[in-house]
């Protein structure tokens, strides 16, 4: 009489893990490749760049005055 009760609950319990541990499963596996593409790219785009190493501006200033060009902004103005 036990094992009628048991049974089920043992049966549900393991089919609805099975079941979360693979959307899990899923998740972390998108998760993780979706950021090793994202970072490879991302190391991938800083090697391409390797050769503006020495004109890299120091701060964000000096980058906004070389996008802008003659529209450059001081650090006064801000």
């Amino acid at each position: 009489m036990f094992s009628l009760y048991l049974e089920p609950l043992i049966l549900v319990t393991i089919s609805s893990y099975s079941f979360y541990s693979q959307v899990w499963h899923s998740l972390v596996y998108c998760l993780f490749h979706g950021f090793c593409i994202l970072f490879n790219g991302f190391f991938i785009y800083n090697i391409g760049n390797m050769g503006d190493l020495e004109e890299t501006p120091d701060t964000i200033f000096e980058f906004y005055k070389k996008s802008k060009g003659s529209r450059s902004i001081s650090t006064e103005q801000l």
